[in-house]
């Protein structure tokens, strides 16, 4: 029986190294920079929030231009790497006051209903696709084999990045509400750094598991339709 290491591809390992490495180097920055610097370098208009938006936006091209055969799935995966691009670039928050990601906004009385419920529609829209694209990743990934290749191993890293980012985004609200923890303004900005960062490496994982599928499913050959069973 094969050990669980030994099913790394190359590419998976090489990037487990380099995330390794970049997240050094993100360290090493928080900490040399000094704050003010720090503070525009990671901000949500910071260059890290502007290239990622950027990579979002070209990885959808990517996908409707460069994959094939089209199909739901392929749309879906496009149309919610535009989604993430738009938010990036503030788009959650850029309408009203309150960002249309938080619950609070959905529970503001001086927020106009209607404009809650259309708002309400067009998130349990995004929620709906992204949803069918992890259960059809979830699908081919634990049971047609993708565990195994490299496409399918890079693709689940970065499934599982989007929520570290997440919860390495909100740690120091965590610590401080519920154990009483306040961390330093160091430690602050480091979290904050790891969090940027990080999020501008979700479309490089997605770009390159989009160029590790077999060459079928990048040209316009009909014989495949692997691409439709991968995202």
């Amino acid at each position: 029986m094969r050990r669980f290491w030994e099913t790394f591809s190359r590419a998976l390992v090489f990037n487990l190294y380099a995330c390794l490495a970049y997240g050094l180097s993100l360290v090493l920055l928080a900490i040399v920079l000094p704050l003010d610097t720090n503070a525009f370098m990671f901000s949500e208009s910071g260059p890290f929030e502007i290239a990622s938006a950027v990579l979002w936006f070209v990885l959808a091209l990517v996908v409707l231009f460069g994959v094939r055969p089209r199909g739901l799935t392929t749309f879906s995966l496009a149309a919610l790497a535009i989604i993430a691009g738009l938010r990036e670039l503030g788009l959650n928050k850029s309408v009203t006051h309150v960002s249309i990601t938080k619950l609070s906004f959905y529970v503001e009385q001086d927020i106009f209903w209607l404009e809650r419920l259309l708002v309400l529609l067009l998130m349990l829209g995004i929620l709906a696709v992204a949803l069918h694209l992890l259960l059809r990743f979830g699908r081919w990934f634990f049971y047609s084999g993708g565990h195994a290749q490299p496409a399918g191993q890079v693709t689940m890293l970065g499934v599982i990045l989007v929520p570290a980012t997440k919860i390495m985004d909100r740690l120091p609200a965590y610590l401080e509400g519920f154990f009483g923890l306040t961390l330093s303004v160091g430690a602050t900005t480091i979290c904050t750094a790891l969090e940027e960062g990080f999020e501008l490496l979700l479309p490089v994982f997605f770009f390159q598991a989009v160029f590790l599928l077999p060459k079928a499913t990048r040209s316009h050959s009909s014989h495949t339709m692997m691409f439709n069973r991968v995202i």
